[in-house]
C-alpha cells in the first residue's frame, strides 16, 4: 500500500503539466479554508478538495481480519536487536527477539486496538532528536536533522 501511496504522489509531482513552479489550482482562500476546516478541533467527515485528484483504486483489497501470530513474529525477527529501545518504553528488541512469551500479549494488545479502531495515545509519542550535520572538510555543524527513537 504504501509504495502505491508513494507511486501516486510522485507522478503527481513527476507530471510535465505540473512542475513545481506551477501556481495552485484554487486561491489562497480556498486554501485557507480548507486547511481551517481540516484542522479544526471539531470533528467532521473529510471530503477531498475538486483540486485533488483522486487517487487509483488499491491493487490489493485491505485485510479486515486480526492480526495473525505470524506477522507479530515476521515484525520482531525483522526487527535488529541492536537498535536502541525507545525512551518512552525502555523495551529492548532483543527482550522480544529472545523471548517468545511476549509475543501473545503483544498479539492480544494488538487485536484489542484493531477491534476497537483505537491506538493508544502512547503509541503517538515520540522523543525527537536534533542530530547535527558536520561537514568533513571543516567538522562544523552546518544544519541539524530530527531523528526518532520510535
Amino acid at each position: 500500500m504504501h509504495a502505491e501511496l508513494l507511486q501516486f504522489s510522485t507522478s503527481l509531482l513527476d507530471r510535465e503539466d505540473n512542475p513545481s513552479d506551477t501556481q495552485p489550482a484554487c486561491s489562497a482562500e480556498d486554501a485557507q479554508s480548507f486547511f481551517n476546516e481540516v484542522y479544526s478541533s471539531q470533528q467532521h467527515t473529510f471530503t477531498q478538495p475538486q483540486w485533488i485528484p483522486a487517487a487509483p483504486d488499491p491493487k490489493q483489497p485491505f485485510q479486515c481480519e486480526e492480526i495473525q501470530r505470524k506477522e507479530v513474529e515476521r515484525a520482531i525477527r525483522k526487527a535488529r536487536a541492536g537498535s536502541s529501545p525507545s525512551p518512552i518504553d525502555q523495551v529492548p528488541y532483543r527482550v522480544l527477539k529472545e523471548c517468545p512469551a511476549t509475543v501473545t500479549p503483544l498479539l492480544h494488545i494488538f487485536n484489542l486496538c484493531w477491534s476497537a479502531g483505537k491506538t493508544p495515545q502512547q503509541w503517538k509519542q515520540a522523543v525527537i532528536k536534533l542530530i547535527p550535520k558536520t561537514t568533513a572538510k571543516d567538522n562544523i555543524t552546518q544544519k541539524t536533522y530530527p531523528a526518532s527513537d520510535q
